[in-house]
């Protein structure tokens, strides 16, 4: 938690979204947020392992899914410092009314 925040906070002071293009700065935003949903996603499949009664070991069942998952999230804390401070100058450049 205290890297992605470092992180966030490195991204935002070196304005490193202000070096992408329009398209770059979509791309980054929009891959983040695919990978939201992927991780939603396979927590849900995660999830249904452990509540089918017919599932003896749960925690096997779904070893290759929690492996999917944890690349998944990796992926994600790497993208979500640039794409949250595209998001936030996004955000005060366009204020929502």
């Amino acid at each position: 938690m205290l890297d992605a925040m470092r992180l966030k906070l490195f991204a935002t002071a070196l304005g490193a979204s202000n070096y992408l293009t329009d398209q770059e700065r979509h791309a980054n935003v929009l891959e983040y947020l695919q990978l939201v949903r992927k991780i939603q996603q396979t927590e849900a499949m995660i999830t249904l392992v452990y509540a089918d009664p017919k599932v003896e070991d749960p925690q096997a069942a779904s070893q290759s899914l929690r492996q999917v998952l944890d690349n998944l999230k990796q992926r994600r804390d790497r993208l979500a410092p640039l794409a949250e401070a595209i998001l936030q100058i996004r955000s005060t450049r366009y204020p929502v009314i």
